[in-house]
């Protein structure tokens, strides 16, 4: 078996969603100055670097992410170019039986509503992109992101997917366990042989 890391590193400045927190590491102790150990005090908003949509980043009554299903979060998924997202490459490039996720490299003009039903009709269970957001609507009630977390799929989004070529694999997608949190960062690897 061979594993892709498809996380990105969180950094101070790092890229991030207009409107959210900047993302400062600092150093809170250190060995060098007398400290027991090395400490980072970390500030940064719950969506930075590759992280999940809970329901509730849309929903103020929807599950956090402390309850997102852990079956959506190790499955099978298919990769592929965003430009061709169509219900006939969908079926044609996954396995019907076992694909229960979908990640969209390229995915610079979002996805649309249309696309969001094409998943819904299928079973998808988790959508990825290598964007900082699914969508690139400027309609601020965030129509994709509300269709999708309604019909119960996960979103991962800011997947670093520069080594990652179209294919069949299986996803690891584990986020920070935060009590009744609207997302969280993640750590995403796709396994292979």
């Amino acid at each position: 078996m061979k594993y892709l890391d498809i996380s990105r590193a969180i950094t101070t400045g790092m890229k991030k969603y207009p409107t959210d927190p900047s993302v400062k590491i600092i150093r809170f102790k250190r060995l060098d100055h007398g400290d027991s150990c090395n400490l980072n005090k970390l500030t940064m908003g719950s969506h930075t670097g590759t992280h999940i949509d809970a329901p509730r980043h849309i929903f103020n009554k929807g599950a956090g992410i402390d309850s997102i299903k852990l079956e959506n979060l190790l499955c099978d998924v298919c990769l592929f170019d965003a430009q061709r997202l169509t219900e006939q490459n969908l079926l044609k490039k996954m396995n019907k039986k076992k694909t229960r996720g979908i990640i969209l490299k390229n995915a610079e003009k979002g996805l649309t509503i249309e696309e969001a039903r094409i998943l819904i009709r299928n079973h998808i269970k988790i959508i990825g992109t290598d964007q900082i957001s699914i969508e690139k609507s400027s309609d601020k009630t965030h129509p994709v992101h509300r269709l999708l977390l309604r019909n119960g799929i996960t979103i991962i989004e800011s997947l670093d997917l520069l080594k990652a070529r179209p294919g069949n694999y299986k996803l690891l997608c584990l986020p920070l366990k935060i009590k009744d949190g609207d997302g969280a960062p993640a750590r995403a690897i796709l396994i292979y042989d």
